[in-house]
């Protein structure tokens, strides 16, 4: 408990020693807007112009949207029982799912449901869209060997007909305790997996950084924040179309925000002007310049916030 206190004291002095041109101070901008406790639940992204997410219902599961005016849309998804994990929109409102370790495309008026990949030899564990209406999915796969099976860790890329376009294993820097085998498999526990624009970026579940150019190959790595012990679920991600990465770390009561230096790799502390995200806070992604985040504020729900560099 000290030495965490330590580290979150040690944070904040870091932050005030930045000089002017290194402090990130980001201001809140624009309307509040409320969201029910039941949302907050599983992994909430905003994509496509809104925020979306989905819960567990009878023998399928509600896929539900709130968009920039307030609007909710929720479509029921019975493809199959065991429930939707992940869900990423386009544009033009097509949405990518993921359930059970099964990737779907749908259409922006539900009408159409069409399977993509999965579930074997591909096994997904997240999905995400960039903004040319690309699928993207993380997750291991198999291949048949002379003796047994090879296991790889696979990032893919899917047209927006459905078709594959790309296929890349990504390769981790395996400490001498782990077996390769398994340690990309706890790395892509619980891991997430973020789209804007043309950019591609995975977190691992130990914290690295990984992000991936257009064609699947890996063009950038940062390690977790020096001064926070990383834990994954209580970690959050945000990127820009432009070029930006935010992370949100909820440690003790603390939401503590970092902004990725590219030109270092490096965290830097987060300044929040006005107001704070309250412990329990998540970073849910870019709508243009602003950064959406879900501030666990109020006991039986919370709000839709959004913030702007200043």
């Amino acid at each position: 408990m000290k030495s965490m206190h330590r580290r979150i004291l040690a944070l904040l002095v870091a932050a005030a020693a930045l000089t002017a041109e290194e402090r990130v101070t980001l201001v809140p901008t624009g309307d509040r807007r409320s969201i029910l406790v039941a949302e907050r639940t599983g992994r909430v992204y905003w994509s496509g112009g809104a925020v979306h997410g989905a819960y567990k219902y009878d023998r399928g599961s509600v896929i539900w949207s709130i968009d920039r005016s307030g609007r909710r849309e929720d479509f029921l998804f019975t493809r199959t029982a065991s429930g939707v994990e992940c869900v990423a929109a386009a544009a033009d409102g097509t949405l990518a799912v993921l359930a059970g370790l099964t990737l779907y495309r749908i259409s922006p008026d539900h009408s159409r449901v069409n399977w993509i990949d999965g579930p074997a030899p591909f096994y997904a564990h997240a999905v995400s869209v960039t903004d040319d209406g690309r699928m993207w999915a993380i997750g291991r796969e198999y291949d048949r060997r002379e003796r047994g099976f090879g296991e790889y860790l696979v990032l893919k890329g899917y047209d927006p007909d459905g078709k594959l376009s790309s296929s890349q294993i990504i390769r981790l820097r395996v400490p001498d305790r782990y077996s390769r085998w398994e340690y990309e498999r706890r790395a892509l526990a619980d891991s997430t997996l973020a789209a804007a624009g043309s950019r591609v970026a995975w977190l691992t579940s130990f914290g690295q950084y990984i992000e991936f150019a257009p064609g699947g190959q890996q063009v950038f790595y940062a390690e977790p924040p020096e001064d926070l012990e990383f834990e994954i679920d209580k970690a959050s991600l945000a990127i820009s179309p432009s070029g930006e990465t935010y992370l949100a770390m909820n440690v003790e009561d603390v939401c503590a925000l970092s902004w990725l230096e590219r030109r270092t790799g490096k965290w830097i502390p987060v300044e929040l002007e006005g107001e704070e995200l309250e412990f329990g806070s998540r970073l849910l992604g870019f709508d243009g310049s602003d950064l959406v985040a879900l501030d666990a504020g109020l006991e039986r729900g919370g709000f839709l916030t959004r913030w702007r560099r200043r």
